[in-house]
């Protein structure tokens, strides 16, 4: 993810476009599916008493391997062309719910939450997908938690429509947390937009004055965070149209299907 101290060519702040062209759209369509093919990657190579670094790396390494054979030697693409599988450290109760792990290289441990963080470049522009998974069987304060967050992302993929208010939606998401009496657990807002930059404008934030237009595309990506338990945090790219609302980074998101064994 983008840090709030990284440098950003100016030139590329220039040629921000909050409305994406037909152009820029498949490239992030392209991203957006190198994404969800690496987190298969990923998916596929947790399990208990893996490092971090062995099921990164691995994962990576297939989604790279796969990049090259389809694209290594072409000019199909002027710009960078990039592909990644990881945690970036969110392993375990603390690592999921303070997005802080002490351990160099955290294990994964039988019941462990763990979030994903998955995201690929395809002619310079950027798609990212995000699914919290368990390691094994979850206890049934996980199996909770990942309840309620499904419910919650689920719910907020619902309000990403053309004419929506970027504020009414992170405003409504807020509410659904007080109502569910999970003020506690929230902590940032719905999302972002992503192009040539993983984080941009539009913002579904409570302080945006975006309204969402036809070839916007933005992240959802709601979080619920659990002291002792863990944290749980989905995130989909999904592009605004005249007909409602386009996911791009099609994966499941159920316990039963991001559960491994």
């Amino acid at each position: 993810m983008l840090q709030a101290d990284a440098v950003v060519d100016p030139a590329i702040v220039h040629n921000l476009r909050k409305v994406k062209t037909a152009e820029e759209i498949g490239l992030l369509r392209t991203a957006s599916d190198w994404s969800v093919f690496a987190q298969g990657c990923l998916h596929a190579q947790v399990q208990p008493g893996r490092s971090e670094s062995k099921v990164s790396g691995t994962a990576t390494g297939q989604a790279v391997g796969a990049l090259r054979q389809a694209y290594g030697g072409t000019k199909e693409f002027d710009k960078p062309l990039s592909v990644s599988a990881g945690f970036g450290g969110q392993i375990g109760p603390d690592g999921t719910c303070h997005h802080i792990q002490l351990d160099v290289d955290p294990v994964m441990n039988a019941g462990d939450m763990l979030i994903t963080r998955v995201g690929a470049q395809v002619g310079g522009y950027y798609s990212d997908i995000e699914r919290t998974m368990i390691c094994g069987t979850p206890s049934a304060a996980v199996a909770d938690l990942f309840k309620r967050g499904v419910d919650i992302h689920h719910y907020a993929l619902e309000l990403v429509t053309a004419g929506a208010r970027a504020s009414d939606v992170d405003r409504a998401v807020f509410a659904r947390f007080q109502a569910l009496g999970l003020e506690r657990e929230w902590r940032h807002h719905v999302g972002h937009s992503v192009g040539l930059l993983e984080r941009e404008p539009p913002y579904l934030d409570i302080g945006s004055v975006e309204v969402l237009e036809p070839g916007m595309l933005v992240t959802v990506e709601p979080g619920l965070y659990r002291d002792g338990v863990g944290g749980f945090r989905h995130s989909d790219c999904v592009l605004i149209t005249e007909q409602g609302a386009e996911i791009l980074t099609e994966y499941p998101r159920d316990l039963e299907a991001l559960t491994c064994p």
